[in-house]
């Protein structure tokens, strides 16, 4: 299942042929999280409560620090370059020549996987 936020439904992101769910309210988001036998997402709010509530997860950082905003109990999946994380991020730009972040691009499908893997049921 997919969880759509505000953001991903104002932009019309669809996801054909899979099961969505949109939160109204935290406490929503909350259970969903709560009942998932595991999550996977960036770096992003929604992460959080995941972790605390003690739900298995996968977590994608590029341009962010795990070390300094890693939910709790969770994999970290990186791309692995040398100038992720940058610490020059200001209000959503990237530095350089980096309009999309290669950090996130770059992310192997089969390390997110390898992560996932042993936390599933």
């Amino acid at each position: 299942m997919f969880v759509l936020g505000p953001v991903e439904i104002e932009q019309g992101l669809s996801v054909s042929g899979r099961a969505t769910r949109s939160p109204d309210s935290l406490r929503d988001l909350s259970a969903l999280l709560r009942s998932a036998a595991a999550v996977v997402g960036c770096d992003s709010g929604p992460m959080h409560p995941a972790g605390l509530h003690g739900t298995p997860g996968v977590v994608l950082f590029g341009p962010t620090s795990p070390r300094q905003w890693g939910p709790r109990g969770m994999a970290v999946v990186r791309a692995g370059l040398s100038c992720s994380p940058c610490a020059q991020i200001t209000a959503g730009a990237f530095p350089g020549d980096c309009p999309a972040p290669r950090c996130m691009r770059e992310i192997a499908v089969d390390a997110v996987w390898n992560k996932l893997r042993p936390l599933l049921p």
